[in-house]
């Protein structure tokens, strides 16, 4: 069983409005991350991975989806859009997006070294990208 499984999910009314708001979060997201990462290069990383993960779960609305809360949801959001965009975006992005996730559990669970900089610029280039590519898919 795949973490993109039925069971991970619970259908939705595709809602316009819901779609947008959890893209607006996504991109409110973004910018929060830009202007803490100077300050807090760790905290801007985990809202940058929380602004990746909004801009999925827009996506998966927009497909009449909803993610079941429960242990493994994050992973299960992921893979289902990797499902979605399989066209659009290489496996790439998805294995920096499971990346991200990892270091932020590492981080808020194992209280870690902290992300650098750079890592967090990086980072926020490939949500970039990604918020983009999503915007194209929803509906308007």
């Amino acid at each position: 069983m795949t973490s993109s499984a039925p069971q991970n999910f619970k259908p939705v009314n595709i809602d316009k409005k819901q779609i947008a708001l959890f893209y607006k979060l996504a991109l409110e997201k973004l910018g929060v991350a830009q202007d803490l990462a100077s300050k807090n290069p760790d905290i801007a990383y985990e809202i940058l991975y929380e602004s990746a993960l909004q801009a999925c779960l827009a996506l998966l609305h927009a497909h009449g989806l909803r993610p079941r809360a429960q242990p493994g949801h994050h992973i299960a959001i992921i893979e289902k859009s990797k499902e979605l965009l399989k066209q659009e975006v290489d496996d790439d992005f998805f294995e920096v997006m499971q990346l991200m996730r990892k270091t932020r559990n590492t981080m808020l669970y194992d209280a870690v070294l902290p992300v650098s900089h750079d890592e967090f610029k990086e980072m926020r280039a490939q949500v970039k990208i990604f918020l983009e590519l999503i915007c194209k898919k929803l509906p308007k």
